[in-house]
């Protein structure tokens, strides 16, 4: 929050600073705590600069926010101070894992992948090993859906926990499905 009139509107007052929260993850079970519009002013009592970064070693050396968040472990909790609708107040948010639409491995529970099978047509779900293991190096990068799994594997998130991107595992021949083989 360089912008003076920025901190203004937010009602902050020349001594304090922060940083403006501009989306939260709907799936982090810090969501509940932290809200858009809230100024993140100090993380276990350390302020936070207009520009984001906090004092590291010594008063004239200064990291980026998500260095002292990363120092931490994950289900580690960061006593975070805020400022919403022009009141100061201390919300102690819990570190979680961010959860990305398409996950960088299948669930570790099981030892295939779940799939659906309708009429001859075989869905999975889609992980980053997956779309590793399906790539057809000549080609398969220069596709668009191709270009667009690997946007939501590395900028996709989860609106909700229980969402997955499903795609197109198999066409099985069968004649229900006769002129389909080529979608494989």
């Amino acid at each position: 929050l360089e912008s003076k009139i920025m901190r203004q509107s937010l009602g902050m007052d020349v001594a304090q600073s922060g940083v403006l929260v501009t989306i939260t993850e709907p799936t982090a079970r810090a969501a509940e705590l932290i809200e858009k519009g809230d100024v993140i002013m100090a993380l276990d009592g350390i302020k936070v600069a207009n520009d984001g970064t906090i004092p590291f070693r010594s008063n004239t050396e200064r990291v980026k926010l998500r260095f002292y968040v990363s120092t931490r472990f994950i289900e580690d909790t960061i006593r975070v101070t805020l400022l919403r609708r022009k009141q100061v107040i201390e919300v102690d948010a819990p570190l979680t894992i961010i959860q990305r639409l398409i996950p960088s491995a299948p669930p570790l529970d099981d030892t295939s992948p779940p799939y659906l099978m309708v009429a001859g047509f075989v869905f999975t779900i889609a992980s980053i090993p997956y779309i590793q293991g399906n790539v057809d190096e000549q080609n398969c990068w220069q596709s668009d859906e191709m270009t667009h799994l690997l946007n939501l594997a590395s900028s996709g998130h989860l609106e909700t926990t229980d969402q997955q991107v499903v795609v197109l595992a198999r066409v099985l021949a069968h004649r229900v499905n006769l002129g389909f083989e080529h979608l494989e």
